[in-house]
């Protein structure tokens, strides 16, 4: 399966569990939802937010919408930490063979 190929099919489950809870499916939805499973990928224990300046108001907002992305998209989280984690093992073999074969400048 292609990266594309997987994203979509993150993509496409997000949008089905959205409408299992009754919450809309469009754009703006989605890039929330997207940003908070972001988070998640980037930073599993939220290092981040406990050491960021934010007010207490603003902590705890950002802090229930981690932990109800973290709880109602588990699996698609899951399923972005293992592409993560592919790629960087593939495209750091992938790009070295670009520099070596002249595709690729090093800088």
């Amino acid at each position: 399966m292609t990266v594309v190929e997987r994203l979509e099919q993150i993509h496409a489950s997000i949008q089905i569990k959205l409408a299992q809870q009754g919450m809309p499916t469009d754009r703006e939805t989605l890039a929330e939802v997207c940003t908070a499973m972001a988070c998640l990928v980037r930073d599993p224990d939220s290092l981040r937010l406990h050491s960021s300046s934010m007010s207490a108001e603003d902590y705890a907002v950002v802090a229930d919408c981690l932990a109800l992305a973290d709880r109602d998209f588990a699996e698609e989280i899951t399923a972005l930490r293992t592409l993560v984690t592919l790629l960087e093992r593939d495209m750091s073999s992938e790009i070295g063979a670009w520099v070596a074969s002249g595709r690729l400048s090093l800088a």
